[in-house]
Order: structure tokens, then sequence, then C-alpha cells
């Protein structure tokens, strides 16, 4: 009886010493689900691009908030970005050619939401600009 007893106690610490085993081969699991969840809160309150006039911009900065504080997470901060807060007309222009990356995202919603403005509005802006070298006005165009 006491032989059994002391078999099942050395069976119950070989399967725990497994169990340990296996937890410290998944800590970069356990830390990405973790950063999941962070960013997930992170951006909960991150308004939804849905193509709207004028929200680009505003949608942009607050993304590249979020973006350098993750750094070392960015390619989970995309993800999340893409799957839940980019929808309507803006996803259906995205998934044409998905972008893999935010740099490439935002590019590709630069370009398909840049101000249209006709041939006339658009000299008298330019007509009216105040700038101080090139990069002010590619920053301004």
């Amino acid at each position: 009886m006491a032989n059994e007893n002391i078999n099942e106690m050395q069976n119950c610490i070989q399967a725990l010493t497994q169990i340990v085993v296996q937890q410290m081969q998944l800590p970069n699991a356990n830390s990405r689900t973790r950063a999941r969840n962070q960013i997930e809160k992170e951006t909960r309150y991150l308004p939804t691009f849905t193509g709207q006039d004028g929200t680009l911009h505003g949608f942009i900065a607050s993304v590249d908030q979020i973006m350098q504080e993750y750094a070392d997470d960015a390619d989970q901060v995309f993800s999340v970005i893409f799957n839940t807060k980019i929808q309507g007309q803006a996803r259906t222009v995205l998934t044409i050619n998905t972008p893999t990356t935010w740099e490439e995202c935002k590019e590709k919603l630069r370009h398909h939401y840049r101000p249209r403005m006709d041939q006339m509005g658009l000299t008298r802006k330019i007509n009216n600009l105040r700038v101080t070298s090139i990069k002010d006005l590619d920053i301004k165009l």
C-alpha cells in the first residue's frame, strides 16, 4: 500500500513537472495574448473609419499614436485595427489588394480618400499658401 502511494505521488510529480515545462515553453504565446488584449482595450474607443469625408486625418493620427506606444507589437496592432476599426466602404477598398502593414494601409487610404477639388479651387488654394520650404509645401498640399 505504501509503495502504491509512493508511485502515485511520483506520477503526480512527474505530471506536474511536465505541465510546468510546457508552461515555460509558451511564454511568448501568453505574452502575445496579453499584448493583444491590451491593444484591444487601447483601441476600444478609437472611432471606426468608414471612408467618411474629413475623418481620415484624425483616424490616421490616432492609429499612429497607438502604433508608437506598441512599436514592438506593430503586427498585432495592425491586425486589430484592420479587423475592427476599418469598416464599410474603406474596408471594401482595402480588401481589393489587402495591405500587410499599417504604413501600406495608411498609404492606400490616403491615396483613395485624398481630397477632391476642382482645378480652380486647387489653384486658388495653392496661390494662398504661405510656405517657407519645399517640405512645408509638400505637407500643406
